[in-house]
């Protein structure tokens, strides 16, 4: 879930519908330099998918410590790779083994960069569950690959798929789900993606995109990597109290009650 506060009230967005955002996004991909990846409908669909493993959980929510509505960032650090778990599960379940392997290359691109600090310190103990968690991805993202080309859990492809492929993509649906975190949350210390693909093929290289949070709604970005002047997209929300809950229930029953509540984001040519 991400909590945002909002004049007085607090506005929940959750995790799937930011991941909606997110392939909302990834659609209007493709401007000067920048291409779309390929397997494009692969590709779209991790983007798309990549927080579906949140779905039961957004079901139930819980509170922090302070007895708020717990942001995706406070919820314990086994639950969250459960999460993920999942998610990678469900996708590749569904017969989309190449989106299941994007999705877990994500999660090794978030806790990778959790374990390199560039969140938070982290604590001896945490590290080496970070650590364990990003190799038991990237084996799964390997025994993934080798499933594909050897034609097991999917339709056979015309070129092998290696890892390269994988972190490659992965970064897209890392990018994509940047920007969408950004606007959800209205983030504006996060001011960069690094090492975004340009095009389909390593040779097409890696680009740095600035992110510019000018208000609010509005978002600058430079180069443009888009297919319209503007981008727009909708989040869809509730908007409850600002306040602390007495319990989980609590909470549950309020988000029962709470109307809906739409913020539609503007991203602009920085």
């Amino acid at each position: 879930m991400i909590r945002r506060e909002w004049e007085d009230d607090w506005v929940l967005f959750p995790q799937p519908e930011h991941a909606r955002i997110s392939g909302v996004l990834a659609e209007a991909w493709g401007s000067g330099d920048f291409s779309r990846p390929e397997p494009w409908d692969d590709v779209l669909r991790a983007t798309y998918e990549h927080d579906l493993g949140w779905t039961e959980w957004e079901k139930v929510p819980t509170l922090n410590a302070d007895r708020q509505p717990a942001h995706f960032t406070e919820t314990p650090m086994d639950v969250n790779f459960d999460i993920f778990r999942n998610g990678v599960h469900v996708i590749y379940s569904g017969g989309y083994p190449y989106s299941a392997a994007l999705v877990s290359r994500h999660a090794s691109n978030v806790y990778s960069g959790i374990l390199r600090g560039w969140v938070r310190p982290v604590t001896p103990e945490e590290k080496s569950k970070l650590s364990a968690y990003v190799e038991e991805q990237e084996e799964r993202q390997a025994a993934i690959c080798r499933e594909i080309n050897e034609g097991a859990g999917g339709a056979e492809k015309d070129e092998a798929v290696t890892l390269e492929d994988v972190n490659r993509h992965g970064k897209f649906v890392t990018a994509m789900d940047t920007i969408s975190l950004v606007l959800c949350n209205g983030w504006n210390h996060r001011n960069r993606l690094q090492q975004v693909p340009v095009g389909p093929s390593e040779e097409d290289g890696l680009a740095d995109i600035a992110l510019d949070l000018a208000d609010s709604y509005t978002l600058r970005v430079s180069p443009w990597p888009f297919s319209r002047d503007c981008v727009e997209a909708t989040a869809r929300g509730r908007r409850i109290p600002r306040e602390p809950f007495d319990s989980d229930e609590d909470l549950h029953a309020a988000l029962r009650d709470a109307p809906m509540f739409e913020m539609t984001y503007r991203l602009m040519p920085g």
